[in-house]
């Protein structure tokens, strides 16, 4: 929590020092301490000051010291300005002054400092406080920065942190290593990797260690820890002091990591950083991520040396290209660094396999030059015998008269080179002007030397290269090398893999030496060749010479699953002749195959040579499939991949350029060798040895489903392709060719016939090698010679056709397998036209079990084309001979996702299907394979049985001899549709996804009972677009109309919501829908899109199909064509039906009731009025209470009714809107069909027009979480600020809470004690807390919430944490911050000044979290726009996710239709209204659609009292109708008959859940003719206006209630809010709603929001009570209370059971984490609601106490704008109410500047939608500095600021400051100077900033020693500084009087730790004003400049300088 964030809490909880007034929260000029800087009275001192960072002394008049090795850090700004470097380890306060009056001006040039994950923190960053309010956290730095940025102070003084860390260092004579080293292994790490590293540096050079058991203290050592992520210290430490390495787990694994640590605690450096890297490589600055650019900073230091080695891009301490790259660049696979002498060189960079030769000599240089070899701290040498080592070899260390060599060299002086194998011939060559040219390719090591005369160059050109490759990098055990350079130690190029393209190389010297290692390689993805195979592959290895003989013995190794490899082997040995013998073990020296685990899959082509075994390397994966097993021994027999044959460009083609760089070796054409034979067969795609379409694609030609094969014969060859299911006829018969020539077919060793050839195979058979006299005949084929067709099944009747020059056309689709032989003339060709398919599809590869075949080619033995799935794309074949085969075969198809069709259902799908002749059998007898499957069926069938005439029965056995259904478990969800057998069961599949949720199990049911896909109806193009180009492969068969005349929608409309219905996305390529493109997009309104798949329940509609299908026994329609009968008795309305079980009365739609479904469904009280006559002017409707209201709106006969919605605040529940939650929009002529739902927010107007002349809305108002983190009450919306101050209800310390379990209470405690420490206010720890006393109840919900402030009277409030929330104690705080009214910074009313907010990209959520607060309960205290505030969102919450990356019928039984038709049945002895229909149960009575009753459906729905009139008449003038309490109300609108309404929905607030918007807590308007419709659903929030015209002269409006879904009086009450009813009505109860993340409003905070609330009437009750729910959370909590008692007034008591009778807090555990703002109940608890991720949080928990003690969120004060631009169209959709800006008069700062380091200020990011998000566009954005954005959000302090907030509004016991204007007295005694303020503890002394001593906060803390002079005036010219060492310095820097200061940062290089830059690693530069607020703080590298410009005459830096690296550098000067 920053400073400003505990000033503000002070001020409202703790005035006790009269600083500020308790009503405006302005200082008063009667405190007696004058606490400067932004300081403030302590409330236990009211003599002394609480100082802002940076600052001390009792008024915080001093800057904290510096390090004595800061030197001089005050200074006086001139006009020609002072440069200042800071670069050494240690802290520095530099303060600037000027004369009064004038201003600073700080360039900031060049930044190094710390970076901690994503958020910049004043615990590590450099901090510039530069703003008038010193107790407002300024810039921080954090990284790398070179930009240049300009500060202008506010005041004459600016105070900078400099704080220097660790940084590198390489050889110090001073300080080496002495041997051997004593290193300690802390637990848990493994030991394993770290001793095997040290083993290999010990063989290598004279390093030697040694385990100690204890923690080396006082000594120099190595302390192994566990840490997240992997690093330490370059060099040894200075002096005796043990040094960490911290390992992650993943580096634990690997033991040359850890070596590549021990590299740099040796004093290895990063080569990257060398000082002569640019002549090597090239550094893409502008894509390194944030962390990234410190990596990357040259080293030029003089305890560096390179030792006379040359760069060498294979180092191990080499990153790779990729290292640190942004998202973008990773993504689209573009290196950041780049090699400028050779791309190859890539590969070689970041490898971890070795380390080099020159890794270890400057190794043994630096450590063990005992030869004398160089001068000691120097990289030249001196020679001390008269020889010297050659080759860049170096004397030995254990023998000065040998040289250690480079690779390739041996010899005494290392100037011989290292024999080659003997067949390599001559290897040592002499290059002369005419070129030589060498080949080497066998398997053997050669070493090449190549000499050229004396000072001469030797080019080589290399031309081709066949290299191993292994994973992703080159390296020297497997590559070729070339050691060009001059430096023979450093690594030559190296080379992997396949390279065609020419490479020029020249040498530095006149020798070059050159390796070549022919090896087995894998050149494949699965092959080894041997060397005499490298260019030679085809189809088939043969050498007569070398066979394997059958047979051929195998062992498989421990650990290789060998089931498979049996199952392999036994497909081999059923047809072939090769035979296998197992083994128990095979010797190197006799031929078999090795079964062994390995990382890949991999296999030799043919035999090895001689007598040798050889490897099969499977993984896990391969070892799962046979197929795969058997690719592998389809490669050891002799085939190779079926792509890389001769004569494959005839048959594919390959996109190169999108090949990976593995891929490109696998698709080289085999043409040279003559033992690759292809025995005559032809291309083979379903080949088992060929490659699928997308394989080696890049990442991007695979993410939007682009090939890199495809077929050149037809597309459908691509689905083919990469089939591991069977090994094909033609793999088979060109092995048993190769191997069982037995028969004489063709001539060994050729693919030629042989002479002798006796048996003469037809259709390209060939002779079996059992029986010489028969044939192996292809697919299709039969008889001894394979002349014969297959017989086909006696239904396929003639199979067998001549061709003619007129086309005939056959068509085959019933369930039997068919061979179809065409013949023509023997000259002639035949044209096959394909014109429709619907064959079977299963996967992704179509293969021959399930495909329908064409033979067309000349080899029968070929896979002919295979047909899977669905086309009606026309397709023309023409025959390679006279003869073509094409092979049928019906069965039982998949072709939807979920759906079986048997022979007569293939093409034609619409509604139900209702076929008279295949009828159910009442009850159905159903059989469950499974018990797992019970549960959730069970309740399917409970539901169809409630709401159909459909029973069951169970079967406690399988079945065969009747219809009925049998339930199987399965991979896949899959059922018929209708009743598809007469006399036996048929299957229902289901997976484990299915059967674990109900309503997907009642959608297979819906298809058995005949319904289909919503989405085939006939007419659904009216409804929909679908959009086929997005669909992945195979989705188009799930999108095709169903015309046939068995289906039936019995007159009703499509329905969106419908649970037959696909959802948008179904089937859409992963791109489309990454960027949300979906597939079916809604034609009628766009919001209809969130109501598609929703699989929440079945529709109206769907049961009112099933029912007069399957139950017309009312003879309601026609059972012929489903018609409606025109006579029928009775008369259902609304788009009800008959009731089955009663047909005098019909089944009604939703929001209808009534015997006819006349009548709507009546509202809740609240409604009022919910009947409406639409008429020509227009009527507005407002619904905004916890109420459910059915409006009706009627218009005359035959007009329409025209709805505008102008906004919607509903529920959303994940991703759909459903009924139960949505508000809807009947508007259709189908009362029936689901309405329109509206979930969440709209403002967007939204237009609909009834179809007939009524219309039915519901409105459901539930309480609601409309932001992220705060719950507002009614009158609190638009008021948010910086703390709320209400003097009638302040919180009595200490605050009672209590802790829900399961809440972890640690990081509450944590969070409480940060407060208590920083602020006055005390918290007491209760059991419980009563409803009726006030107190904070931390409860655990999904989000994170608090009030902000305290709620009215005695009542608990919670702060909801989630488990998130819970881990974080400054989350808690932040949270806390809210209930002691601190708001979001960033909604301060001067929060504009300082951040901008792009609102465009804000997602929907967080459009509500960027509102500035204004209101006068909400007081700044005079505090300053905070950056780094608690309260402060990052600068990406809430940004877009583009921001953040870049039926059929049987039975009738009420007569309602005609069965199988929708006519109107003639003996209809019912009339249902309102689209209801006859209750199968009762036939008299009529099932009613929502919002409707009555027996027939004649009724609307009784409305709730609270509704008032809900029955209107539409006029010619508007009417305009407001519904906003929690209530259900059922409004109908009529309109004279004839005409229809037009309804104009202005605004909505509804509930909102998911994506899909459902009737159960949407708002529901019924404008359609068929009322059984769900109406139209408007669900969240709607401000866009949407018009309506109904259908009809009637609307029904429903509004249902939704409290339920929340718990407790927190979802009674909220309701109020969400209406925006206290537009309306001013009188509502008081209550609070969800509104942010982590913060509850009562009902007058909503838009009061500021700085710290303090209501006088209210105040905590020391010690605040305060009980913990769970004890996982006390931990934490217990150290943020410790900090808030160790920095506050505030006290705190643990209650150990909970309370309920006094205020207090009780902290719970819940999956959200929570909080009031300030104290909301008298004599009641409030709760703080923590997630596990709060709780163990100190500073989360922390975060949640501010809020408790009254601070909101730092970016909601009302000055924020000064501070922060905030980007709302980056919010997401709840980030919106986060940054309201609030100025309720509860609210003071203090006269604390905005703190942008606030523990209550939001991330940059937060809310940021995730597009923004995704892309690094923040939602907030500093005003005053970029760097600031690195501050914000952080959750590692309270600031100083913070604390004084909390110290002031509830201790302030000196007097200080105003209790009612929260303003610092001007007579104060104690005059606290730099944003100090009276010590509460000691009212003549002052609480400092940081930086700041002294009783008044005047002196500025004492720097280190080394820091020298660190106090300045700052003059005209300027001045330089310059900070480089290990120390801490306190920089003063001071200018005239009424003058500025002018800082220019030139440089920085600060400490990174992740996000944030914080306090205790940053720089800091104090510049502005109040010296308590943060000041800017630089963490990480930074070269671009940077100006700050002072707000006083003074300034204060802080440098840290903690390694040898760390650097500050800046100017400073004097100006006006």
């Amino acid at each position: 929590m920053t400073f400003n964030e505990f000033k503000r809490i002070n001020f409202c909880h703790c005035n006790w020092c009269l600083w500020v007034s308790n009503y405006t929260g302005e200082k008063l000029g009667i405190a007696k301490t004058r606490c400067r800087n932004g300081g403030y009275p302590d409330f236990r001192n009211c003599s002394k000051c609480i100082c802002p960072t940076g600052y001390t002394g009792d008024l915080c008049q001093k800057i904290i010291p510096s390090d004595p090795e800061c030197g001089n850090t005050s200074f006086i700004a001139n006009r020609n300005g002072t440069s200042l470097i800071y670069n050494n380890n240690m802290t520095c306060h530099i303060f600037l002054k000027v004369a009064k009056k004038k201003k600073i001006e700080i360039t900031i040039l060049y930044v190094n400092a710390p970076v901690k994950k994503k958020y910049c923190t004043e615990d590590f960053a450099y901090q510039f406080k530069y703003m008038k309010d010193k107790g407002t956290t300024d810039l921080l730095l954090c990284g790398h920065h070179q930009k240049h940025m300009k500060l202008r102070s506010e005041s004459n003084s600016v105070l900078v942190f400099y704080k220097g860390v660790e940084l590198h260092s390489l050889k110090n004579i001073k300080n080496e290593w002495t041997f051997p080293i004593n290193y300690f292994v802390q637990t848990p790490v493994d030991e394993t990797n770290i001793k095997v590293a040290m083993e290999v540096l010990k063989n290598h050079t004279y390093v030697t260690f040694n385990k100690i058991n204890r923690v080396p203290e006082n000594e120099s050592g190595i302390i192994f820890i566990e840490l997240p992520y992997c690093e330490l210290r370059v060099g040894k430490i200075d002096g005796n002091h043990s040094q960490e390495i911290s390992l992650s787990k993943d580096c634990q694994k690997d033991p040359y990591i850890i070596l590549h640590e021990l590299g740099h605690a040796l004093g290895l450096v990063h080569e990257h950083a060398r000082n002569d890297r640019d002549k090597y490589i090239s550094i893409d600055y502008g894509q390194l991520d944030k962390i990234g650019e410190n990596n990357f900073v040259m080293i030029n230091h003089k305890t560096y040396l390179s030792l006379e080695t040359k760069y060498d891009y294979a180092s191990l301490m080499h990153y790779e290209p990729y290292t640190f790259g942004s998202w973008l660049y990773r993504l689209f696979g573009w290196p950041v660094i780049k090699s400028k002498i050779n791309d190859q060189y890539n590969r070689m960079m970041g490898q971890r396999k070795k380390m080099t030769f020159n890794d270890y000599k400057r190794i043994n240089l630096c450590y063990c030059n005992y030869c004398g070899w160089v001068i000691e701290g120097f990289n030249f040498g001196r020679f001390t015998k008269n020889f010297s080592c050659e080759n860049s070899g170096y004397l030995d260390f254990d023998n000065c008269s040998k040289c250690i060599c480079p690779t390739g060299y041996t010899g005494d002086l290392c100037q011989k080179i290292i024999p080659s194998d003997s067949k390599c011939g001559n290897t040592s060559f002499v290059a002369n002007r005419k070129g030589t040219s060498l080949i080497y390719n066998k398997n053997m090591t050669c070493h090449i030397f190549i000499n050229a005369t004396e000072r001469k160059k030797i080019k080589i050109t290399i031309l081709y290269v066949n290299a191993p490759v292994r994973q992703k990098y080159c390296t020297e055990d497997i590559a070729y090398q070339f050691k060009y350079m001059r430096d023979k130690g450093t690594t030559g190029l190296l080379l992997c893999g396949h390279h065609q393209k020419h490479m020029k190389l020249t040498s530095e010297s006149n020798s070059v030496l050159v390796f070549y290692k022919g090896v087995r390689l894998h050149i494949n993805n699965d092959m080894i060749f041997t060397d005499d195979h490298m260019n030679s592959k085809r189809e088939i290895k043969k050498n007569m010479s070398n066979e394997w003989t059958f047979p051929i013995n195998y062992s498989i190794e421990s650990g290789v699953n060998k089931e498979n490899i049996k199952v392999a082997m036994e497909i081999l040995e059923n047809n072939t002749c090769v035979t296998f013998q197992k083994r128990e073990e095979i010797s190197a020296n006799e031929s078999g195959i090795i079964f062994k685990e390995g990382p890949y899959c991999e296999s030799l082509v043919g035999k090895k040579d001689g007598n040798h075994s050889q490897e099969i390397t499977l993984t896990k994966e391969c070892q799962s499939d046979p197929y795969i097993i058997l690719h592998e021994l389809g490669h050891a027999l002799g085939l190779v991949h079926e792509h890389a044959r001769k004569e494959r460009k005839k048959y594919i083609s390959i996109d190169k350029s999108q090949l990976n760089k593995a891929g490109l070796d696998n698709f080289q054409i085999i043409t040279q060798d003559s033992y690759f034979i292809d025995f005559n067969t032809d291309y083979d795609y379903a080949s088992l040895m060929h490659y699928g379409p997308y394989t080696f694609g890049s990442w991007w030609y695979w993410l939007w489903g682009w090939k890199v094969m495809t077929s050149k014969l037809n597309e459908q060859y691509d689905r083919m392709m990469g089939q591991r299911k069977k090994m094909t006829f033609n793999d088979l018969k060109r092995i048993n060719l190769n191997y069982c020539n037995w028969c004489d077919w063709v001539v060994n060793g050729t693919g030629f016939q042989h002479q002798n050839r006796t048996t003469w195979c037809e259709n390209d058979g060939y002779p079996d090698f059992n029986n010489c006299s028969r044939c192996l005949c292809p697919t299709g084929y039969t008889g001894d010679l394979c002349e014969e067709i297959i017989k086909s099944d006696d239904n396929c009747k003639n199979t067998t056709f001549l061709a003619k020059e007129n086309a005939t056309t056959l068509i085959y689709n019933n369930k039997m397998t068919c061979y179809i032989k065409v013949e023509v003339e023997l000259e002639w060709r035949i044209e096959i036209k394909i014109l429709y398919v619907n064959a079977p599809y299963r996967d992704k590869v179509c293969t021959e079990d399930i495909a329908y075949q064409f033979k067309y080619r000349e080899d029968r033995g070929a896979t002919g084309l295979l047909l899977c799935g669905h086309h009606q794309k026309h397709m023309t074949l023409k025959s390679e001979t006279n003869t073509s085969l094409i092979i049928y075969k019906g069965i039982e198809l998949h072709i939807n996702s979920d759906i079986v069709f048997t022979d007569y259902h293939n093409k034609f799908k619409k509604d139900i299907k209702r076929d008279p002749f295949d009828v159910w059998l009442f009850p159905i007898r159903y059989y469950i394979q499974s018990s797992e499957m019970e549960k959730r069926l069970n309740i399917a069938i409970s539901i169809l049985n409630n709401n159909t005439c459909v029973t069951f029965k169970k079967e406690s056995q399988t079945f065969n001899d009747t219809q009925g259904l049998i339930f199987k478990e399965n991979s896949y969800c899959a059922s018929y549709i209708g009743n598809a057998y007469r006399n036996y069961p048929q299957e229902i599949f289901l997976s484990k996804d299915c059967y674990e949720d109900t309503y997907t199990i009642l959608h297979e049911l819906g298809h058995a009972l005949g319904l289909v896909h919503e989405h085939a109806r006939k007419d659904r193009d009216k409804f929909i677009t679908i959009y086929y180009h997005r669909m992945t492969e195979g989705g188009n068969n799930d999108f095709y109309i169903r015309n046939d005349s068995y289906y039936y929608n019995y007159s009703t409309i499509y329905d969106y919501a419908a649970v037959m219905h696909y959802d948008p996305y179904s089937f859409t390529k992963a791109w489309y829908k990454f960027f949300g493109y979906p597939v079916i997009e809604p034609k009628l309104n766009e919001q209809y899109k969130y109501m598609m798949g929703q699989r929440k329940k079945m529709t109206f509609n769907e049961f009112k199909r099933i029912n007069l299908a399957l139950c017309n026994w009312c003879y309601w329609v026609s059972n012929f064509t489903g018609e409606l009968y025109p006579d029928n008795k009775t008369p259902c309305k609304n788009g009800g039906y008959p009731d089955f079980r009663n047909c005098s009365k019909c089944i009604c739609p939703t929001g209808y009731t009534g015997k006819f479904c006349r009548k709507i469904i009546p509202s809740d009280p609240e409604c009022g009025n919910t009947s409406f006559v639409a008429n020509r002017k227009g009527t507005s409707l407002i619904y905004n209470n916890n109420m459910t209201c059915h409006i009706f709106i009627n218009a005359t006969e035959r007009k329409k009714i025209e709805i505008t919605i102008l906004y919607v605040n509903a529920p959303v529940k994940k991703k759909y809107c459903t009924e139960d939650f949505a508000y809807q929009f009947k508007y259709m002529r189908d009362k029936g069909t689901t309405g329109l739902l509206l979930c969440g927010h709209h403002q967007k107007h939204m237009k609909l027009t009834s179809e007939s002349n009524s219309v039915l809305v519901f409105y459901k108002g539930v309480e609601l979480h409309i932001n992220n983190n705060m719950i507002f009450t009614e009158n609190h919306i638009n008021f948010k600020r910086e703390i709320r101050k209400n003097t009638s209800n302040e919180w009595i310390l200490p605050i009672n809470y209590s802790v829900q379990s399961p809440v972890d209470k640690t990081n509450i405690e944590v969070a409480i004690e940060i407060l208590k420490n920083n602020t006055c206010v005390t918290f007491q720890k209760r059991e419980e807390i009563s409803a009726n006393e006030s107190g904070i109840i931390f409860v655990k919900s999904p989000y994170c919430e608090s009030l902000v402030g305290k709620k009215d009277g005695n009542h608990s409030q919670e702060i909801s944490l989630s488990k998130e929330c819970q881990q974080d104690p400054y989350i808690i705080l932040h949270e806390l911050g809210h209930a002691l009214g601190l708001v979001h910074e960033h909604a301060r009313n001067d929060r504009d000044k300082y951040i901008s907010i792009d609102y465009s990209q804000l997602n929907k959520i967080g459009e509500n979290n960027f509102a500035m607060i204004s209101h006068r309960t909400f007081l700044s205290y005079d505090t300053e726009y905070d950056y780094a505030s608690l309260m402060h969102y990052e600068p990406y919450t809430f940004g877009s996710w583009w921001y953040r990356l870049f039926g059929w019928p049987l039975l009738n039984w009420c007569n309602w239709v005609q069965n199988g038709t929708n006519y109107r049945h003639p003996n209809r002895n019912i009339s249902c209204e309102n689209s209801g229909y006859p209750d199968f149960r009762n036939c008299s009575r009529c099932l009613c659609p929502t919002g409707y009753t009555g027996d027939l459906c004649d009724n609307v729905i009784q409305s709730d009292s609270v509704c008032g009139n809900t029955t209107f008449i539409a006029k010619e003038n508007v009417t305009t109708l407001i519904y906003n309490n929690k209530m259900n109300c059922y409004i109908t609108i009529e309109a004279p008959q004839s005409r229809t309404i037009e309804i104009t929905i202005l605004y909505v607030n509804a509930p909102y859940r998911d994506k899909i918007c459902t009737e159960d807590i949407a708002y529901q308007f019924k404008y359609r003719k068929d009322r059984g419709a769900t109406g139209l659903l408007l669900c969240g929030h709607h401000q866009k206006h949407m018009k309506l015209n109904s259908e009809t002269n009637t609307s029904l409006i429903v509004s249902a209630e939704y409290g339920k879904l929340y718990r407790n009086i927190l979802l009674m009450e909220e309701i109020k809010i969400v209406r925006k009813h206290w537009i309306i009505n001013k009188n509502l109860p008081s209550g609070f709603i969800v509104v942010n993340s982590d913060v509850v409003f009562t009902d007058y905070y909503i838009d009061f929001k500021r700085d710290i609330r303090k209501n006088r009437s209210n105040l905590w009750i020391l010690p605040i009570k305060y009980y913990v729910q769970s004890s996982e959370m006390e931990k934490k909590l217990n150290i943020a209370i410790s900090i808030l008692n160790n920095n506050t007034c505030i006290t705190f008591k643990k209650e150990f059971q909970t309370f309920n009778d006094t205020q207090g807090l009780i902290f719970e555990e819940d999956s959200y984490c929570t909080s009031n703002i300030g104290k909301v109940f008298i004599n009641k608890p409030q709760i703080i609601t923590l997630s596990k991720e709060c709780y163990e949080d100190t500073y989360l928990i922390l975060h949640e106490l501010g809020h408790a003690l009254g601070l909101v969120h730092e970016h909601a004060r009302k000055d924020r704008d000064k501070f922060i631009k905030i980007h709302y169209n980056r919010l997401n959709e709840m980030g919106k109410n986060n940054f309201y800006i609030r100025n309720f008069s509860y609210y003071y700062n203090y006269s604390t500047t905005y703190d942008y380091a606030a523990l209550m200020h939001y991330t940059a990011y937060s809310f940021a939608t995730a597009w923004y998000n995704f892309f690094g566009y923040p939602v907030m954005e500093p005003k005053l500095n970029e760097q600031y954005i690195h501050m914000m959000g952080q959750r590692k302090k309270m600031t100083f600021n913070e604390f004084k907030r909390i110290n002031l509004a509830l201790c302030n016991w000196c007097g200080w400051v105003s209790n009612y204007t929260g303003e610092i007295f001007s007579d104060n005694t104690t005059l606290c100077k730099n944003g100090g303020y009276a010590d509460f503890r000691n009212c003549s002394k002052c609480i400092c900033p940081t930086g700041y001593t002294g009783d008044l906060c005047q002196k500025i803390i004492p720097s280190d020693s080394k820091c020298g002079n660190t106090s300045f005036v700052a003059n005209r010219k300027g001045t330089s500084l310059i900070y480089n060492n290990n120390m801490t310095c306190h920089i003063f820097i001071n200018a005239t009087e009424g003058k500025k200061i002018e800082i220019i940062i030139l440089y920085v290089n600060a400490p990174v730790k992740k996000r944030f830059c914080t306090e205790d690693i940053a720089y800091q530069f104090k510049y502005m004003r109040d010296k308590g607020t943060t000041g800017l703080l630089l963490c990480g590298h930074h070269q671009k400049h940077m100006k700050l410009r002072s707000e006083s005459n003074s300034v204060l830096a802080f440098y840290k300088g903690v390694e040898l690296h760390s650097l500050l550098v800046f100017y400073f000067k004097e100006i006006d």
